[in-house]
């Protein structure tokens, strides 16, 4: 488990870069998309995911195959 301060840190730190006008540039220059989203909101949709119901994740599966 990361420590919570540790986690905090590095979101910050990662919001500042997405946010820095030069690494935005660099990115649009790259020719990528950026679409960052927060560490929070991250944690959200992961849970939502993990939530997902076993047959639904069956079924997903065998379309795919």
């Amino acid at each position: 488990m990361v420590p919570p301060e540790r986690v905090a840190a590095l979101r910050q730190a990662f919001t500042a870069m997405t946010n820095d006008p030069k690494f935005v540039q660099d990115t649009v220059k790259s020719g990528l998309e950026l679409d960052a989203v927060s560490g929070e909101e991250l944690d959200s949709i992961s849970a939502r995911i993990l939530q997902t119901p076993k047959d639904v994740v069956a079924l997903a599966g065998a379309v795919g195959k």
